[in-house]
């Protein structure tokens, strides 16, 4: 499978698109739309985009971030079809689980997150609960709630179980 527009729109209302570099609400580099900046590409000043080494320290454009988007975008998509490989995903339910995952990480999603378990098992309302649970940032070493991820989670939550790409920021 793979994402669907209407989730890229979602994604990008939720991510937005920021041409220059910023830190997040838990500190972290990021640029375009919601690339977190590796260790590698902060120590260089440059990240590859496809086969193109961008300088990202003044800001990138708006086609080299839609690019970035993408290349990200395809490990969380082969990441969620990996982990829930026995199911059958309807489109929204596939594009919910990306934009999840893309959030928390592929190895978070893959080994920390209870929700691809219980979608597993067929327990949908355990899978809303551990969802729900995913809406903490780390800053300063101390996990706190987050209104935003606390309002995403409810967006997601609303694609995956009602087809309903509508929640915004």
């Amino acid at each position: 499978m793979h994402i669907s527009e209407k989730a890229l729109e979602f994604l990008i209302g939720w991510e937005a698109l920021r041409l220059q570099p910023y830190q997040d609400e838990a500190g972290l580099w990021t640029i375009g739309i919601g690339h977190l900046l590796t260790p590698r590409e902060l120590a260089s000043g440059g990240l590859l985009i496809g086969d193109n080494r961008v300088r990202w320290r003044k800001g990138i454009t708006q086609e080299q971030a839609l690019a970035l988007k993408q290349q990200d975008l395809e490990p969380v998509m082969e990441c969620v079809e990996a982990r829930l490989h026995n199911l059958t995903l309807a489109q929204h339910e596939f594009d919910a689980l990306v934009i999840y995952c893309f959030n928390i990480g592929n190895r978070a999603f893959s080994r920390d997150s209870s929700v691809p378990r219980w979608l597993e098992t067929g327990d949908k309302a355990r899978a809303v609960d551990a969802w729900k649970a995913w809406n903490k940032v780390t800053i300063n070493g101390v996990k706190q709630k987050s209104p935003g991820l606390t309002k995403r989670r409810k967006a997601e939550l609303q694609m995956f179980l009602n087809a309903d790409y509508s929640g915004r920021p």
